[in-house]
């Protein structure tokens, strides 16, 4: 189970980066009709990637992606340009306090 939970999380990890480079890339997309469109496809990959992070909670993982040995090693970002994390499995809202604080020690 923590093997399949370990990949599910990464999984969700790796989403949340391609979805931040497809969304800074529909953003330069100067055609409205072709940004209409992958604007659609950004979205319903969001979806999916949405239920993927809901399997994660009911498999019992209700915290930050990324933590590793206790230490919170990625923070949560205020711009999408810093791999903002379009799902979050997390019942802890660190975002409130990660601009006061570098790191986490649980």
């Amino acid at each position: 189970m923590k093997d399949e939970l370990t990949a599910l999380k990464e999984r969700v990890r790796v989403g949340n980066d391609k979805l931040t480079k497809a969304w800074l890339e529909i953003l330069d997309i100067k055609n409205k009709e072709a940004q209409a469109l992958e604007d659609d496809r950004w979205y319903k990959a969001r979806r999916k990637l949405e239920m993927l992070c809901f399997e994660l909670e009911v498999k019992g993982y209700e915290d930050c992606l990324y933590i590793e040995d206790g230490r919170k090693v990625r923070q949560c970002p205020t711009d999408p340009q810093n791999s903002w994390c379009w799902v979050c499995p997390s019942k802890t809202p660190y975002w409130r306090n990660e601009g006061k604080q570098e790191e986490f020690d649980f």
